[in-house]
């Protein structure tokens, strides 16, 4: 196999968000990051964006080294190895001859001349030149996918049954919703993230390189979030007709990516943040994953509300799935909702 026919897939991704209000300000600092690479490789590019910030920054320099290489190497941006990274860009680094192993650690050193947010990360993927047909499958969701309990053993399938060509990477955001972000609260504060129709295009296809499938896993938060909080009132709670009109915004943008398009149903949440049943809330989860599990735009319906219900009560998760909380699974849930997706299908992709 030459160099010369070698594709690009994104080994790292992590789906940027709001760090929240009144977060302390960090002044001219050098900024480590410490990512596990999934993939061997032969070179490397980084992906940063600054999409929940209002203030440009300015990168004085970039670079990396290796567990196995010590020594940092300067990456450069467009052949500069300063420049700007302005609120809402998207900037890629020039490719890097380096080495990498699967499960080698990266350290990537970001040095900033401008303030930064605390715990607001710049550095969104990382890309590696792999093989020849590369692929990367993304996970959109929120919570559920962001714990990587179900995401996490389908890595582990994909790469075990399909081999290094391969990636699947983790696109979910806690408490992110469908249709909505936080009212009247600026971009920096939306530690939620913003909307999944608002962020799909950039957190699945401009951070990331080659994908030709997404998984998207997202809608509880937009029912049962209404109501619980002051910053998400009651009449928050969507109707039907305006999720499906949500789905099927990301349908329509996965298909002009020529994107494999499968879709998760709901699982159940009453008890999580109130006690009682929410009748409304719970006819309207019935409603979409009926209206999901017969889908046509999509390629493929994964009935994740299946696995984890319960037998006994529909509107609660199966004991022996439940995390605890009466919304998230555990990790005996993930792994059942892992198993699930054949992954096979994604053969085809190539």
């Amino acid at each position: 196999m030459t160099k010369q026919d070698k594709r690009w897939l994104t080994s790292w991704s992590y789906a940027q968000r709001g760090v929240g209000l009144d977060m302390p300000q960090l002044n001219g600092q050098l900024i480590t990051y410490q990512v596990i690479m999934k993939h061997n490789g032969d070179q490397l590019k980084l992906t940063l964006t600054n999409s929940y910030s209002d203030k440009t920054q300015q990168i004085k320099s970039i670079s990396i080294a290796s567990d196995s290489e010590k020594k940092f190497e300067s990456l450069t941006v467009a052949g500069k190895t300063a420049f700007e990274l302005m609120p809402n860009d998207i900037k890629q680094t020039d490719t890097i001859d380096k080495n990498v192993v699967r499960h080698e650690t990266l350290y990537i050193q970001i040095c900033l001349e401008t303030s930064i947010t605390e715990g607001y990360n710049l550095l969104v993927g990382v890309d590696s030149h792999v093989g020849t047909d590369a692929a990367t499958i993304v996970g959109f969701g929120d919570s559920i996918t962001e714990q990587g309990f179900w995401i996490n053993p389908l890595k582990q399938g994909v790469y075990k049954i399909l081999g290094e060509s391969y990636s699947v990477v983790n696109a979910g955001i806690s408490g992110n919703r469908l249709l909505r972000a936080f009212a009247d609260t600026p971009v920096s504060g939306q530690y939620f993230g913003q909307s999944g129709v608002t962020r799909f295009e950039r957190d699945v296809f401009k951070v990331n390189t080659n994908v030709k499938a997404v998984i998207i896993a997202l809608g509880v938060n937009d029912l049962h979030q209404p109501g619980t909080d002051p910053l998400i009132p009651i009449d928050e709670l969507p109707t039907f007709e305006e999720m499906v009109a949500g789905y099927e915004r990301l349908f329509h943008l996965a298909h002009q990516y020529h994107c494999k398009i499968y879709v998760a149903t709901i699982s159940p949440f009453i008890g999580y943040t109130i006690d009682v049943k929410n009748i409304k809330k719970e006819t309207l989860r019935m409603r979409l994953n009926h209206w999901l599990l017969h889908q046509a735009k999509v390629d493929g319906v994964y009935d994740f509300n299946d696995v984890l219900v319960s037998d006994s009560d529909p509107t609660q998760l199966a004991i022996q799935y439940d995390s605890g909380d009466k919304l998230h699974p555990s990790e005996k849930g993930g792994k059942a909702m892992s198993q699930i997706i054949d992954v096979t299908i994604f053969e085809a992709l190539m």
